[in-house]
């Protein structure tokens, strides 16, 4: 049974959300996140009746005191062929679901008797984060039927996917009066965290600070939980004039629950607008913060889709550019390509200019052809050096026929952000790729956190700050 009333939503905690996962009579519920084609399930957002019913409330009671939440669970054990088919083939289904903080819990929970021929048994972690973030190794029996809920019930378990898509997409021209104080770019600073297998990164521009992207490892190993707190130190000491979220993927939000809560009154977002995907690529986490956001009209949802080789918006001098990918499918999933990507060409010479492109995920055949066009002088990598996110099937006429697909260097510098991970990032055929194309490569790992600079005085300028050594 529940250990508490929950009648009075107002009153409820972070930590009744958190415990209401655990002490349901019962089941909770599952969404098994989808990835793409034949890759592997990682994620199955979680969500009690307590959760459902606290989101709907909060999202309609604007004068209550909410802040967005994460509650998913990570699948950790060794890849199981059986096991993951089946998981494929409900991916976006609503399922039920059962935790126990060890396997013979599981099924031995009170008034739950489990047939182990109609579950699906996984062994991982639950990710909850309010503030702080806690993650809890466990068990999570997920059965194999599918609930086919009805009515007010099918509506209370969507809410989320409904609040959102009732939103329209914004009208660009509200991009001219953002990024006013953008103009006629000399200068960049920034900065790409070393946040384990994630991605977080800030461009001081002027008198514009943004984020571009605030995630973190999903399962920090050694010392990267400490790095990862020593990054969001030192994001909070600034404040910031916007946040801009290449996509929606956990590694590259997770982070949102270490932010000053300053970030959702006085900051402007921006992100991909979820209806370029379908609903089943988004984890609940996921829905949940940009619904809050949509709440209280702090962030700007782009769907540039049927123009995708023009800018979404640039500053008058065309120094800063942000675009979107093409929104179709790669091996890397399309989620990843629906992904906005920031372009900056900096005049710190009469006679030449610095080139710079930050990507997100998007693989490189997805992105405008003018990028694809254009040497660079710094790069940061797409999807953490992945295999997928370079191709040999796209004809460029920038490029030879048969060289892989990407951008082109300059002589420049590549900036790689990766964790320890079981996906072999970065491959060898990205880091091939970057070398044959002439950059410079630095990657987080290793290298600790990448810093850059350039002005009108000084050339760009990359080093690493290695918080591991002495």
């Amino acid at each position: 049974m529940m250990h508490k009333n929950y009648d009075r939503l107002e009153n409820v905690s972070g930590k009744d959300l958190q415990s209401s996962i655990w002490n349901e009579s019962d089941y909770i519920w599952g969404m098994i996140v989808k990835t793409s084609y034949d890759e592997d399930i990682e994620v199955i957002s979680l969500s009690s009746d307590l959760m459902f019913r606290y989101d709907k409330y909060s999202l309609e009671n604007s004068n209550h005191k909410y802040t967005p939440y994460f509650c998913e669970f990570l699948i950790t054990e060794e890849h199981n062929v059986t096991k993951q088919k089946l998981l494929r083939d409900f991916a976006g289904k609503w399922k039920k679901v059962f935790l126990a903080k060890n396997k013979a819990d599981l099924f031995n929970k009170t008034n739950i008797n489990i047939n182990k021929n109609n579950y699906v048994v996984l062994e991982g972690m639950v990710l909850f984060a309010n503030s702080p973030i806690i993650r809890k190794t466990c068990w999570l029996a997920i059965s194999e039927e599918v609930e086919d809920f009805r009515g007010a019930d099918k509506q209370d378990k969507n809410f989320l996917k409904n609040y959102i898509y009732k939103f329209p997409t914004e009208n660009y021209s509200c991009f001219n009066d953002i990024f006013t104080d953008m103009e006629n770019l000399k200068s960049v600073n920034g900065t790409v965290y070393n946040v384990g297998q994630g991605s977080a990164m800030s461009l001081n521009l002027g008198n514009t600070r943004l984020l571009f992207d605030i995630g973190e490892s999903k399962n920090p190993k050694g010392n990267e939980k400490t790095l990862i707190e020593n990054a969001y130190k030192e994001i909070n000491n600034q404040v910031w004039s916007f946040i801009i979220l290449s996509h929606w993927d956990l590694d590259h939000i997770f982070g949102v629950t270490r932010l000053n809560k300053s970030v959702f009154e006085e900051t402007i977002w921006v992100a991909p607008h979820p209806k370029l995907v379908e609903n089943a690529y988004f984890s609940l986490s996921a829905l949940r913060l940009c619904a809050f956001l949509l709440s209280r009209q702090k962030i700007l949802l782009i769907d540039n889709k049927s123009n995708f080789n023009h800018v979404v918006t640039e500053n008058q001098d065309g120094s800063f550019k942000l675009w979107q990918g093409s929104c179709t499918y790669t091996k890397n999933g399309i989620r990843n390509n629906i992904g906005l990507i920031i372009e900056l060409c900096i005049n710190n010479s009469p006679q030449y200019e610095t080139h710079l492109l930050f990507t997100g995920d998007c693989a490189y055949e997805k992105m405008p052809m003018h990028i694809l066009e254009t040497k660079y002088d710094l790069v940061v990598v797409p999807h953490h050096g992945s295999k997928e996110a370079i191709s040999r099937n796209r004809n460029v006429a920038a490029l030879p026929k048969g060289k892989f697909c990407s951008v082109r260097g300059n002589d420049g510098f590549a900036i790689i952000s990766y964790g320890e991970n079981t996906h072999g990032h970065p491959s060898p055929e990205c880091m091939d790729d970057l070398r044959e194309k002439g950059f410079e490569i630095f990657v987080t790992k290793n290298n600790g956190t990448i810093v850059f600079y350039l002005d009108s005085h000084t050339p760009l300028q990359v080093r690493s700050i290695n918080h591991d050594q002495p």
